[in-house]
């Protein structure tokens, strides 16, 4: 009996890891319906985010922070699981803007409120995707696209955050 309950436990978990792996990567096209400007940044229950490699622009700094300035667009695709035959078709786009510090590996997003003001969110690199979400993701690509090198894939990664692993494999910047 023990062994059994061995067996279908251990079948019930490969069913699952199968299951979590497919839903964040693995049916989802890497480029938006084989156009290589829309590139994959993430995908989660059936939306996938992806990035247009032309519209990245670099931005005039802050004047008293040192710092990068990035804006990039990001086209969601609802329903994005693959069918054979069928274009995925754009739901809508949207434009973010982020901050990059380099020697401290501190990456925020620009965040508009209703009442006109702005605020900025910095990232966990660690964080889960409640936390994360697609946006930094995003904000990964743009700084790959923009300065042909990775941030928080950097050399610099482990010495700020020991023990960590990066966020990023090299699978995420692949083709690009």
């Amino acid at each position: 009996m023990r062994k059994l309950f061995s067996l279908l436990f251990a079948l019930v978990l490969m069913v699952s890891c199968r299951t979590a792996s497919a839903t964040y990567g693995e049916p989802y096209y890497r480029f938006l319906n084989g156009d290589p400007n829309y590139i994959l940044v993430a995908a989660h229950m059936e939306v996938a985010y992806y990035v247009d490699r032309r519209t990245v622009k670099k931005l005039p700094p802050f004047e008293y922070v040192e710092g990068k300035l990035l804006s990039i667009e990001t086209s969601v695709v609802r329903n994005a699981l693959p069918e054979e035959n069928k274009g995925m078709e754009i739901a809508y786009k949207y434009t973010s803007t982020f901050f990059y510090h380099d020697s401290t590996l501190i990456m925020m997003q620009e965040q508009k409120k209703d009442d006109g003001t702005i605020d900025w969110y910095a990232f966990k690199p660690y964080g889960c995707w409640a936390e994360t979400g697609a946006a930094m993701r995003i904000g990964e690509m743009a700084y790959y696209l923009a300065y042909h090198r990775r941030f928080f894939g950097s050399p610099s990664y482990q010495a700020h955050y020991p023990g960590t692993p990066c966020p990023f494999g090299d699978s995420f910047y692949e083709g690009i």
